[in-house]
């Protein structure tokens, strides 16, 4: 059995003094202004799978409102579902927004990720886009820009040794010479294939690093020089500076000019081991 939204809300803490409190208090008010919202999610969760549930049947679970408010904070405060099921077992102003009463038991992680988890992603789109147009109306954001952190999260990444990471950066120019070679007719050859097939005997022993590591150290020294001679300011070792005023009085060497001896000299290294 679940409700869209609660016939008389629950006996709730009262709010404290606090800016974290204030904070949840706004957006409370500013969830209640969106009841179109509450509908949404509530048709999402009237669904299990391709079957539709009766939702006067069954035992009563979180009505949309409350599944809508624990996703809320959830995001808000970056919380995983274990994390937010001991919230709101233990916060007396968590509890108040998500709108469980004193009588009512904190619901379980595996209880708040199935509800909130049934939220469809175009459900929460069209809540977006009320939520942007109501800060239109309130004068708050025009809704023309978007604002986004560079928090880092925990991904499913190989481990960065360094045969990987010298086959990534094989990988990363050959494919913006590829490009290169379509837009501006550069010649280039693709040597991914014999990078790949080398990159994991580098990771087998220091001796078998540095032999397997050196045409995978050529193929990238050749892509740089091809990219140096393309349209690149190479510097040669005896011109360079350092410095801010010797950086900006430093030669810049034409279009067309040849590479400098190192990459001439990588260039015929790897020719020659091919």
């Amino acid at each position: 059995m679940r409700q869209s939204l609660l016939d008389q809300l629950p006996l709730v803490p009262v709010s404290i003094d606090h800016d974290h409190a204030r904070e949840f208090g706004a957006v409370s008010a500013l969830l209640d202004q969106l009841p179109e919202a509450v509908q949404l999610a509530n048709e999402d969760l009237r669904w299990r799978g391709k079957r539709r549930v009766d939702p006067s049947q069954g035992r009563h679970g979180l009505a949309a409102d409350q599944v809508l408010r624990a996703a809320v904070l959830k995001q808000m405060s970056r919380f995983s579902c274990e994390q937010l099921a001991f919230h709101l077992a233990d916060s007396a102003t968590y509890r108040s927004f998500c709108r469980l009463g004193f009588d009512r038991r904190p619901p379980k992680k595996a209880t708040l990720q199935k509800n909130v988890k049934r939220v469809k992603p175009e459900t929460w789109q069209a809540i977006n886009e009320m939520l942007v147009l109501e800060a239109q109306q309130l004068g708050v954001e025009d809704g023309r820009k978007v604002r986004s952190d560079c928090t880092v999260v925990e991904s499913n990444i190989h481990h960065p040794n360094d045969s990987s990471l010298l086959w990534d950066s094989v990988r990363v120019l050959a494919r913006l010479m590829a490009r290169a070679r379509e837009d501006f007719g550069i010649p280039f050859h693709d040597h991914r294939r014999r990078a790949k097939r080398r990159a994991p005997r580098a990771s087998s022993s220091p001796k078998r690093l540095r032999n397997a590591a050196t045409p995978i150290a050529n193929a990238l020294a050749f892509c740089g020089a091809r990219h140096r001679c393309a349209g690149g300011h190479p510097s040669t070792p005896s011109t360079r500076a350092r410095g801010p005023a010797a950086t900006a009085a430093r030669p810049r060497a034409p279009v067309d000019a040849p590479p400098p001896l190192r990459y001439r000299l990588a260039i015929a290294a790897f020719s020659a081991g091919n």
